[in-house]
């Protein structure tokens, strides 16, 4: 078989030519940040250089140039969801979106949110923190059990949470159905799909979702920026909690009166440099085509399974099935004398493989599967074969070792 390339023209991406005592990097981190291309770092860079205004507020040139780069990227965005311009909301990552989501919903004691055991922290915490949680298990394969979904919905269920892509896993999750059955309640479904944006094409129209939420900097952009989608027939059911510049239409003494969405939800002074990197980022994902990004990212996965689902010395988490699942494996070290973080560290101390250990802000995941954690290896556009048979090759010499894997 052909052997696999990286998507992009690894040049774009500076960070991949540091070399650590004189070794070069081997980054298989990306489900924790992606690494930037030279068209986000240098959209970042032309921003503090050529225009370094506040938007929205200012009539001199400078301003008006950056305010509207900044709603043509909001264009941009919503372009790459097919979703419509005022549907976007610039938030600063997904934690915020969800919360905003939790926030203006006005969730409170006798509200139920119905979220997910296989979800992130950020996915969980904004709905815990105010109402009754109620959690969907996973099946036997390691993919939400979307068939118990009816029957923890009831007349004070608020929200139906999901995300799309367990971060741990890489299990893609039954969105669709969860929304289908959600909707079939009269329940609406906010999708966090911080993992899924960057690698699968979203229709936000098709999907069906009422809400959905993602970064930048899972999709080769910068830190601090997320978006969050709300479908505009449920905007109006947003309160604004959080208030400030840009959020009036007009303030008097006994009070004031609110924009519409977006704006009404974006208090305060944005990440303006970051969204022209996410800007950058869209641009370089549409070039590429995301059809093609999710078949790379179907090829890495399939390698990715054969390589170390099998390993002995480790035991992988999640489904069996690489075709249910991205580019992503956690690895738990069944022998005695390693830990995940133990595992962790001697790839990059030994190796300079990056990669990420620990429970990946997914608690409840890993009590209910009765692991302390695990070793995840991720992959993205930039990752090769070479780069995961590397890997594969340094944790086959590690477990050799005295003492571990016979």
């Amino acid at each position: 078989m052909p052997r696999i390339p990286a998507l992009v023209d690894r040049d774009d991406f500076p960070l991949l030519a540091r070399r650590i005592e004189d070794r070069p990097i081997v980054y298989l981190d990306s489900a924790a940040t992606t690494l930037k291309p030279r068209p986000v770092i240098d959209a970042v860079l032309a921003f503090y250089r050529e225009s370094c205004a506040n938007i929205h507020r200012g009539d001199h040139t400078l301003s008006q140039e950056a305010s509207a780069q900044f709603e043509q990227v909001r264009h941009d965005v919503a372009r790459f969801l097919n979703a419509l311009t005022s549907e976007i909301i610039f938030t600063s990552g997904t934690t915020e979106s969800l919360n905003i989501v939790a926030g203006g919903l006005r969730l409170g004691p006798g509200d139920n949110v119905v979220a997910s055991l296989a979800d992130h922290h950020s996915n969980i915490l904004p709905w815990m923190g105010r109402c009754e949680t109620r959690f969907l298990p996973e099946t036997a394969d390691g993919v939400v059990d979307v068939e118990r979904l009816a029957e923890l919905v009831d007349d004070k269920t608020r929200l139906v949470a999901i995300g799309h892509v367990s971060n741990v896993t890489g299990a893609i999750q039954p969105v669709r159905e969860a929304i289908r059955i959600a909707h079939a309640r009269g329940v609406p479904v906010v999708v966090d799909a911080a993992q899924s944006v960057p690698h699968l094409p979203i229709d936000v129209v098709e999907l069906g979702c009422d809400f959905l939420a993602f970064s930048a900097h899972k999709m080769l952009g910068p830190s601090g920026v997320g978006v969050l989608y709300v479908n505009e027939e449920r905007a109006e059911q947003i309160a604004t909690v959080k208030l400030g510049g840009g959020v009036p239409d007009h303030v008097r003494l006994d009070g004031f009166t609110l924009k519409d969405v977006p704006y009404r939800l974006e208090a305060g002074t944005p990440n303006i440099e970051g969204i022209f990197g996410l800007g950058a980022a869209v641009a370089y994902l549409r070039r590429i085509g995301m059809a093609k990004v999710a078949e790379h990212d179907a090829a890495l996965s399939a390698r990715m399974h054969a390589l170390f689902a099998d390993m002995p010395g480790l035991e992988l988490l999640g489904p069996r099935d690489p075709a249910r699942k991205l580019g992503i494996v956690s690895l738990v070290p069944t022998v005695p004398t390693l830990t995940p973080a133990t595992l962790g560290r001697i790839l990059s101390d030994s190796y300079k493989i990056m990669a990420r250990t620990g429970t990946h802000c997914a608690h409840p995941f890993y009590a209910s599967h009765g692991k302390p954690g695990a070793l995840r290896l991720s992959s993205y556009v930039y990752t090769s074969e070479d780069d995961l048979e590397l890997a594969a090759r340094a944790l086959q010499e590690i477990l050799r070792q005295p003492g571990r894997v016979p």
